[in-house]
């Protein structure tokens, strides 16, 4: 395994990202960070290795059905970018419509000094078809630049796949845009491990600048720095730093104190109920709970993947969604590995952007990203028949 392999590797994405959360809320920049208690720590040690032994067992198994049984050919390629245009011109018209209909977007708003905010921005459940189109045009148009097809139209719906979550001020659908585009990044560039890492604390800076920017728009920097309640050497930290810090480290905390909280358990009503419609979700669960008010720090209102598990069902929850979820990122992970194709490619870097944010929320349960999935399995065909990475391609698969 090469060190582009490391980058792509869902237990890896899983295992990095919340070592680097444990060592900022070890450092206790901020005094709204409880203290994590050794019990604990010792359930998220044990999360840790239970979700390693998952994704082998999902690594090995047999990837049957999944190799290409016909030549890669340009003609699917072709295909493909026809594809693409026609998603974007839905996304421009929905697009359209919801602006002329809103009056503006909420950027705009700011300036103008409108009152609403971006969460009014938008048609309920078509805005969440929107952003999933958005999201994987964007990523696949991204894949078709860095295969030097320029001349048919990527860059511009690349731009504006990124242009509009920052207009919109919809910092998730960037920050989900650009992982998805990083992904595909490390997948497809062929270097050193040094190389590759460069590219991602590269990346990541640029990240956390674009989520300060819009992050300073939506509420001011005074503002954060007050309610941070800096600690020591954290009140000189620079504002990208210090919106990377809170936001990384306060969701670990929301989830702590919920797990020392005395509660009813909900059994699907918080994890399950982004899913059902609403008429389902009141026969089953009675009138939603506000997952909300079970946070301890709702100034900055992320509670990592694991709260609205918690809430239903626990620890046991917790434990069966991550081997469920990274077990199924192994099967994913073998079939790209043996079988390049940017089916598999696509697939994978869904995943690993969803594995990424498991800090923030649980994006796995939300149809905004489930529809992705959809997407890629409806154009699977195409998919199936071109390479993700070319080079991979021909000495994988026998007679390509």
């Amino acid at each position: 395994m090469n060190g582009r392999h490391l980058f792509i590797n869902p237990l890896v994405v899983f295992l990095g990202t919340w070592g680097v959360v444990f060592y900022l809320y070890n450092l206790c920049l901020s005094d709204v960070l409880s203290p994590l208690s050794d019990q604990f720590v010792y359930a998220a040690v044990g999360l840790m290795i239970f979700s390693a032994c998952c994704f082998f067992v999902g690594a090995i198994i047999p990837s049957r059905g999944h190799k290409p049984t016909i030549p890669i050919d340009e003609l699917s390629k072709v295909s493909l970018i026809k594809t693409v245009h026609r998603l974007f011109l839905i996304m421009v018209g929905l697009f359209v419509v919801t602006v002329v209909t809103y009056q503006g977007f909420p950027l705009l708003w700011i300036i103008l000094g409108d009152a609403r905010t971006y969460t009014e921005f938008g048609f309920p459940t078509i805005h969440g078809f929107f952003n999933s189109l958005l999201l994987i045009t964007g990523t696949i148009a991204f894949w078709l630049l860095l295969n030097n097809q320029s001349k048919d139209g990527s860059k511009i719906i690349l731009a504006f796949c990124i242009i509009v979550p920052i207009i919109t001020l919809h910092r998730q659908s960037m920050v989900s845009l650009l992982l998805q585009c990083l992904f595909i990044f490390a997948a497809v560039r062929h270097g050193s491990a040094i190389q590759s890492a460069r590219g991602v604390v590269i990346f990541l800076l640029t990240c956390s600048a674009l989520f300060a920017v819009l992050g300073n728009i939506r509420t001011g920097d005074e503002a954060l720095a007050g309610q941070a309640s800096l600690l020591g050497a954290g009140q000189e930290l620079p504002l990208p730093v210090l919106w990377l810090y809170m936001y990384l480290t306060t969701p670990l905390s929301n989830f702590y104190d919920l797990t020392i909280m005395s509660f009813e358990p909900t059994y699907g009503g918080s994890s399950l109920a982004g899913l059902t419609p609403t008429v389902v979700r009141q026969v089953l669960w009675g009138e939603p709970s506000q997952v909300m008010d079970y946070f301890s720090e709702r100034t900055f209102n992320s509670s990592s993947y694991a709260f609205i598990l918690f809430l239903d069902f626990g620890w046991r929850g917790v434990y069966f969604f991550t081997g469920c979820v990274i077990g199924y990122g192994g099967v994913l992970y073998n079939r790209f590995v043996r079988y390049p194709t940017l089916y598999n490619l696509l697939n994978l870097s869904i995943l690993n952007h969803v594995v990424f944010l498991f800090v923030f929320a649980n994006f796995m349960l939300t149809w905004g990203i489930l529809f992705q999935f959809v997407i890629v399995r409806l154009l699977r065909r195409k998919l199936m028949r071109i390479g993700g990475t070319p080079k991979l391609l021909k000495s994988s698969v026998p007679g390509c």
